[in-house]
């Protein structure tokens, strides 16, 4: 571990890594208890007159896997990943011994099972390179043990002893390498993020250092704004390689140069603005050498405003990346829907205005995760108040057959019928780019979120007279 690490650094990398682990293991569990029964398809065809034995194994294989993953599932935050991960690793390449055995030790073809157990550990076991060189030598030498105990401790077979041990530990050799790698890689990607925090707390700082002391350091003005620029500029460029990083390793070959593209676009578009507005008001001041307070009151709104518009930006990408990574989980409470659907129409007023008429059947209590409808509900107006050409917007709340209905509608542009089908896949937008910002996620995200609860979202739109979208939800 680097040295400069604080202890709650080290700490924090170390739970990073645990939790890593942990779901790991329960991949790992999940795959013995698909692919073990699965294989036995190959047992009956290639292996039929051992099928009964062969049998025999893979189902006391599953049966202990699915003891594991219930402990797994019922101990998640407490249990030790690596005895666990181990285990089931362990597991599965004594499995593949015991069929190697049964099917004559050395000679048998289901070597490359032991193989393939090794490769799995290596792809999604994330330990440390000595923790791969145990597992490893672990799982050899299970095989190389049986398949001496097959030809009592005599090498009968011995182009196959060979040929079997050189495969296994070279792919042992691999997984130490790439064990190291992956933990190299980790480390860097770790240090980005506490630079990425030591950045933004050095210019948040300095921002307030800036607005104590303006008045009375007019001399300073010019290169305290540059200064913030400088720190700001750095701070978006270590966001949008970290961010590019996460994706670039979730996201299809063929969808990587048009995201590129309409982040760069979306996100230089604030920081255009932030620089312009410096430019200008620095050049106000190196003339006039002071500022009027309204000026910069519109300055720090500029600089407010844009940046929340940059963290809605990079909010719609870790959203992108949890749901890829499959880690979108939803924390549900009782929520009453209708105050939710209130608090939305109240926020999207206050921000454009545009007329929003809301009819509610009162109020509508369930199970949700409020924060994440919030986040569907927002999507839905905030698009509405978009291509809805500054016409009243009309919010429905209601509930029937044990399932609550909202729905958002606008009086706007519509969408065509032929982009109907795909609007709300990832990247997709029913008009160009340069028409409508956006990176085309909202709707990818909203769908995500309702499906997550349950429900279903459709949409009904007539091209230039508007859109309809309808969410679905089960109350129980």
């Amino acid at each position: 571990m680097p040295s400069n690490w604080t202890l709650e650094e080290l700490t924090r990398y170390q739970n990073m890594v645990v939790s890593q682990t942990r779901e790991s293991c329960r991949v790992l569990t999940l795959l013995g208890i698909t692919l073990i029964p699965l294989y036995a398809i190959l047992d009956y065809i290639a292996h039929r007159d051992y099928f009964i034995e062969l049998s025999i194994t893979r189902t006391a294989a599953v049966i202990l896997f699915v003891l594991i993953f219930v402990y797994v599932k019922k101990r998640y935050d407490s249990m030790n990943p690596f005895v666990v991960g181990f285990s089931s690793l362990t597991l599965a390449a004594t499995l593949v011994t015991i069929q190697c055995y049964i099917l004559g030790g050395f000679a048998s073809p289901y070597y490359a099972g032991v193989n393939l157990v090794l490769l799995a550990g290596i792809l999604i076991f994330p330990v440390v390179p000595r923790q791969m060189f145990f597992l490893v030598t672990l799982n050899v030498l299970i095989y190389i043990l049986a398949g001496f105990l097959k030809s009592n401790f005599e090498l009968t077979h011995l182009a196959e002893f060979l040929n079997n041990t050189f495969v296994l530990m070279t792919t042992g050799i691999i997984g130490v390498i790439a064990a190291k790698i992956r933990e190299e890689g980790r480390i860097q990607s770790f240090n980005q993020v506490l630079q990425i925090e030591k950045n933004q707390t050095e210019l948040e700082a300095s921002r307030d250092i800036l607005q104590l002391n303006l008045q009375s350091e007019q001399d300073n003005v010019a290169a305290l704004v540059q200064e913030i620029t400088s720190r700001k500029a750095e701070l978006e460029k270590a966001l949008i390689l970290a961010e590019h990083a996460k994706l670039e390793s979730q996201l299809a070959l063929s969808l990587r140069e048009e995201f590129i593209s309409l982040a760069s676009h979306e996100l230089k578009t604030p920081i255009t603005s932030l620089t312009l507005q410096t430019q200008l008001y620095q050049r106000k001041f190196m003339k006039d050498q002071t500022l009027e307070p309204d000026q910069l009151s519109k300055l720090f709104m500029t600089y407010d405003l844009q940046l929340k518009r940059l963290t809605r930006i990079i909010s719609d990408m870790l959203d992108i990346s949890r749901i890829q990574a499959g880690k979108f989980e939803l924390e549900v409470t009782e929520v009453d829907l209708e105050m939710t659907v209130k608090q939305v129409v109240d926020l999207a007023m206050s921000i454009e205005r545009v007329p929003i008429n809301l009819v509610t059947q009162g109020s509508v209590k369930g199970h949700w995760d409020a924060f994440r409808i919030e986040q569907a509900v927002l999507n839905l107006v905030t698009n509405a108040i978009k291509y809805g050409r500054g016409m009243p917007i009309d919010i429905t709340l209601k509930s029937a057959n044990n399932a609550v209905i909202i729905e958002v509608a606008d009086r706007g542009i519509g969408i065509r019928p032929e982009h109907l089908g795909r609007i709300f896949d990832r990247f997709e937008r029913a008009v160009g780019h340069r028409e409508f910002a956006g990176l085309g996620l909202g709707l990818y995200i909203t769908k995500q979120i309702v499906e997550a609860h349950g429900g279903k979202i459709q949409v009904e739109s007539v091209y230039n007279e508007g859109s309809k979208f309808t969410i679905t939800l089960p109350l129980k």
